[in-house]
């Protein structure tokens, strides 16, 4: 329906030392292609997985960046960092006794579930038409007001003072500098990230994922189709409808017309396949009719 070739989605395991930023334009130089976009932002000191849409596929950013993230992060507490992780400019506390691993374990609970939280100044967030880093830079005094976010899961894995190392499973937006932050805080002390590693994304594991050497040199070898992961599996968290042997609706549908469904109608969106499995596009079901929310395939 396409060309194959220009349209895909990789999953990258990002290494520590570049930003998001780098990995799409790294990827931009290697393939020629320019429609390249990530799926959720990576700090330069956090590694792990990146989903890198191409072509096409770049339509499904809104389905993939607003999926729950996983992470481990180990927090160095009784010291404080100026950006909330490791890269900052750090001030070691003076007078802070240890944090009990009981009281650190305790204090927990009062960051799982529903929160507000307030990122870090040094972020992406845009305060009266400027990104809120370039303020913090500028020494403006910056004020950002809480957001709702959603953590599931906050679990001490491992802790020798000052550093505890966590599994943590939360809602897009959240900010693991933040919770390092504030937990530090909600301790009687301070802390930042000292090491960030995102394993998941949604139902996508890191272990599906390759490294940027590896897509390069696979690109110069010819084999660009090989960096590609199945976009079905990507579209895992969406369920998947299927138009099987009726040429006349797959063009109805990509054309960005309603076709007829036979499913109940309901809130959720679909992931739209032909018979051949090769993704047509996302559509939802209202008053007995498939209606195309965002088409990937073309005609020939």
């Amino acid at each position: 329906m396409f060309n194959r070739l220009e349209s895909g989605v990789m999953l990258i395991d990002k290494h520590a030392g570049i930003t998001s930023h780098d990995v799409v334009d790294r990827i931009r130089k290697a393939t020629g292609i320019r429609r390249i976009g990530h799926c959720g932002t990576l700090d330069p000191l956090a590694t792990g997985l990146l989903v890198i849409c191409v072509g096409r596929y770049t339509r499904l950013s809104p389905w993939l960046t607003c999926a729950d993230k996983e992470y481990v992060s180990t927090f160095e507490f009784g010291s404080h960092s100026n950006n909330d992780d490791a890269d900052g400019t750090i001030t070691m506390l003076s007078d802070i006794s240890p944090i009990e691993k009981k009281f650190l374990q305790d204090t927990l609970n009062n960051f799982r579930g529903s929160i507000m939280q307030i990122p870090p100044i040094y972020s992406a967030i845009r305060v009266g038409g400027q990104r809120s880093y370039k303020n913090a830079r500028s020494g403006k005094n910056i004020k950002l007001a809480p957001r709702p976010v959603v953590i599931d899961k906050l679990d001490l894995i491992n802790y020798s003072y000052p550093e505890a190392t966590f599994n943590i499973k939360c809602s897009k937006g959240t900010y693991i500098r933040a919770i390092a932050r504030d937990l530090g805080k909600a301790c009687g002390s301070a802390g930042y990230v000292r090491k960030l590693r995102r394993t998941k994304v949604g139902s996508i594991y890191i272990n599906r994922s390759i490294t940027l050497a590896e897509v390069e040199e696979r690109i110069k070898k010819g084999e660009l189709n090989s960096c590609y992961t199945c976009v079905s599996d990507v579209l895992v968290d969406l369920p998947h409808l299927f138009i099987e042997n009726q040429p006349s609706l797959v063009k109805r549908f990509i054309n960005g017309n309603p076709i007829e469904c036979l499913s109940e109608d309901n809130e959720e969106d679909y992931a739209v396949f032909d018979q051949k499995k090769q993704l047509l596009g996302i559509g939802r079901i209202s008053s007995g009719k498939l209606h195309p929310n965002s088409v990937m395939a073309t005609q020939f």
